[in-house]
């Protein structure tokens, strides 16, 4: 009986002084300086997409209208065999912005179509830097502007924060705040040189670098993991440079909006 009840108290201690840490190193040790821009780094964003009508246009323009030079970005939507008008949405959006482009995923019965739709789009990239993100996610005008300055010349990745939007109802909230939490986490695990987490979200990486490592050679019979296993990948090669933005106040700020709408009495 105490055995049986010892391994989960275990677990949890063993848990606890994780987010401990993680958390302690994420308050304390000195934020990585941006990078002065001196040139305009050409940029491929790429967006792997499938059934995401609801979302996709909003998404596409927040991505396009970057303070980012628009002769030095790309966008790249994938169509992962969408059956709705996710495509015909983003063809017509084609029209008004001649910096994106629409490629349809034309693999059948592979184990990873997002990895496979990512392969392909970076691929057929022009960009020297990869940024990701999701076709159900809106990103800040300055956000190219922002993940740029974190690159040097020692820079393979560069992370930074997701909030997850949530209604008004307790459940949400939740999941917001541990989201939340597991973005600090992740950043905190990052500075300490120990990365174990990122979210494909929000995250870039040199397209040298996802040569280098053959892409997700070795792990594309994972459905998932296209972020962290390919942080994995990089950060094996041991002479790289992995790291978060400096988005800390921003994380306590929405930590704390949150926390207060958790608050009963509101």
């Amino acid at each position: 009986m105490i055995f049986i009840v010892g391994i989960p108290v275990m677990c949890l201690l063993i848990y606890t002084g994780f987010v401990i840490m993680n958390g302690w190193v994420f308050a304390n040790i000195k934020e990585p300086q941006a990078v002065l821009v001196k040139e305009f780094p050409f940029i491929s964003v790429i967006i792997p997409a499938r059934n995401e009508e609801k979302s996709i246009a909003s998404c596409l323009k927040s991505v396009l209208n970057q303070s980012w030079p628009v002769d030095r970005f790309e966008v790249i939507l994938i169509n992962d065999h969408s059956t709705d008008a996710t495509r015909e949405i983003a063809l017509g959006l084609a029209e008004e912005y001649p910096n994106l482009t629409i490629l349809d995923l034309e693999l059948k019965e592979i184990n990873s179509y997002k990895k496979a739709a990512l392969t392909l789009g970076i691929s057929c990239s022009k960009g020297e830097i990869i940024l990701q993100t999701d076709a159900d996610c809106l990103v800040h005008t300055n956000w190219i502007q922002t993940i740029a300055r974190y690159f040097d010349t020692h820079t393979a990745l560069v992370s930074g924060p997701i909030q997850l939007d949530y209604r008004n109802h307790w459940f949400e909230k939740f999941q917001a705040l541990e989201s939340m939490g597991l973005v600090v986490l992740g950043a905190g695990s990052m500075m300490r040189g120990k990365p174990n987490m990122v979210n494909g979200a929000n995250m870039a990486f040199r397209k040298s670098v996802f040569e280098e490592i053959n892409g997700y050679e070795g792990i594309d019979g994972v459905a998932s993991g296209d972020d962290e296993l390919l942080l994995q990948k990089i950060h094996r090669l041991g002479k790289y440079e992995l790291t978060f933005t400096r988005s800390r106040m921003q994380l306590y700020t929405s930590c704390f909006q949150i926390g207060v709408l958790l608050n009963p009495k509101d």
